[in-house]
């Protein structure tokens, strides 16, 4: 199986919880005989490992996942005769998979499932501590197009999958 990361964290190239749980998963899968690919969409990594592709970021939430479709896209006709892709897992936050998602045709994965992991989206976060700002406002829309169009949201737990389901 060709599974297919995209994340804006993975450690140790970036910090965050969700890279620390990307790096995890891709030793144990590739362990396990799977291939395993990332797509990092970040500016600060000083170093590429084999099967990842970097690419680069932006501060405008909308614009870093329209970075993210193009990078999916070229990914995976590049790789649709070789080795395709069975599976692509996109983070929560941040809204990275929006444009992805929404344009499936174009990014090339009309039929490959795209699953989310579900850590804990910005949205939560800031509704949480009270802070809001349209920017803010944005991202908390491309999170919920995202929860709402992937093919299944991973869970850590019944009681956070009922939360998920019954906010988004």
């Amino acid at each position: 199986m060709h599974i297919v990361f995209v994340t804006t964290e993975l450690s140790p190239a970036t910090n965050g919880g969700a890279g620390v749980a990307v790096a995890r998963l891709r030793t144990l899968l590739t362990e396990a005989g799977h291939t395993v690919s990332v797509i990092l969409v970040a500016d600060e990594p000083s170093r590429a490992d084999p099967g990842v592709t970097i690419v680069g970021s932006h501060k405008d939430a909308s614009t870093r996942s329209r970075l993210a479709a193009d990078a999916v896209a070229a990914f995976v006709a590049e790789h649709v005769s070789e080795n395709p892709v069975d599976l692509i897992e996109v983070q929560d936050f941040d809204g990275l998979g929006f444009w992805m998602l929404a344009d499936r045709t174009r990014s090339g994965i009309d039929t490959t499932p795209v699953q989310v992991r579900f850590h804990g989206t910005a949205d939560l976060m800031f509704e949480s501590i009270d802070h809001a700002s349209p920017e803010i406002d944005v991202i908390a829309t491309l999170e919920r197009g995202v929860l709402a169009m992937a093919d299944r949201v991973v869970v850590p737990s019944d009681a956070i999958g009922n939360a998920v389901v019954g906010r988004y």
